[in-house]
């Protein structure tokens, strides 16, 4: 990545959805969701799971956004290519969420004898090791792209106002 850019109002038209929908549609079709073959066994090919969930794609543009704002991502990146031609990447749209893919593995790999609850400390682990993934993911499309456009909206939130949103834990040193 070269440039990123912090874009705030829309100047994308009507027509941008349909093309946004056309490149992300294309795209979801190369990330399935059966994982059966990765998930054989007492070991999981991490390697090979992380290409197939999160694969990477040729993109000149990766667009960061709120998840409320998606369907505005996808108008940007449908005028990203109507206007300028270039290939644009959201994660959302691209590949699968990495919440579904914990919930694949804890579901055969995490559940305590019973299988009403988890493990926590499998939990711990699978948590880890899929997040690890998705970071290492993101950093890789990040590194491939010319640029990065952020779609700051008042969606677009701090750290601590998601903390504060969530009633998420606060810890004070």
């Amino acid at each position: 990545m070269y440039r990123a850019f912090n874009l705030v109002g829309h100047p994308w038209g009507p027509i941008s959805r349909d093309l946004g929908d056309v490149i992300f549609n294309k795209n979801k079709l190369m990330v399935r969701e059966s994982l059966e073959s990765y998930l054989e066994g007492q070991i999981i090919d991490g390697t090979k799971l992380a290409e197939h969930w999160f694969p990477t794609i040729k993109a000149d543009v990766f667009v960061s956004h709120s998840h409320n704002d998606e369907e505005d991502a996808v108008k940007c990146a449908g005028w990203l290519k109507s206007e300028f031609g270039l290939d644009p990447f959201i994660d959302s749209c691209v590949w699968g969420y990495a919440d579904n893919l914990l919930k694949m593995i804890d579901d055969k790999y995490c559940r305590n004898p019973g299988g009403e609850t988890y493990s926590y400390e499998k939990r711990n682990g699978s948590t880890s090791h899929v997040h690890m993934m998705l970071s290492g993911a993101l950093n890789a499309m990040l590194d491939s792209t010319e640029c990065v456009i952020f779609i700051n909206t008042r969606n677009s939130i701090t750290s601590s106002e998601s903390i504060a949103k969530t009633g998420g834990v606060k810890v004070f040193l």
